[in-house]
């Protein structure tokens, strides 16, 4: 397996896309549905479609959320699925859903504090005004 890391740095070259194609490849390993999940070589690839990818679209690198990164996955990684035997749903569906996990949440928006008389004031110097 380390051998297999270690080729994945040498097909990345350090990418923006190493760590989301390792993390998704890990990831199909891990579900209810796969009897087998994709190895490292899944990583390799997504990571070169990925890169390949997005340089024909002029797009930057491929990302969890982008279209790009999900077409390069789906190519990738949704034939080295093995799935569970009457399982309901494709390959390809579960890769997409593992995507969405990797999708980074946005911060919700601050809430503003309150308005009125006693704005920006500590609880306790409320109660003393």
């Amino acid at each position: 397996m380390a051998q297999g890391l270690s080729l994945l740095m040498a097909a990345s070259f350090d990418s923006a896309l190493t760590a989301p194609a390792v993390q998704l490849t890990r990831l199909t390993r891990e579900h209810t549905q796969v009897r087998m999940g994709a190895s490292v070589r899944g990583a390799i690839d997504l990571v070169r479609l990925g890169r390949e990818l997005a340089g024909l679209r002029g797009e930057r690198d491929a990302q969890p959320g982008d279209a790009t990164f999900a077409d390069a996955a789906i190519a990738a990684l949704s034939g080295r699925l093995r799935l569970e035997e009457g399982s309901d749903t494709t390959p390809e569906a579960i890769v997409l859903e593992l995507i969405e996990r990797l999708v980074p949440n946005p911060d919700p928006e601050p809430q503003e504090p309150p308005k009125g008389k006693a704005e920006g004031l500590l609880p306790a110097e409320r109660a003393v005004r």
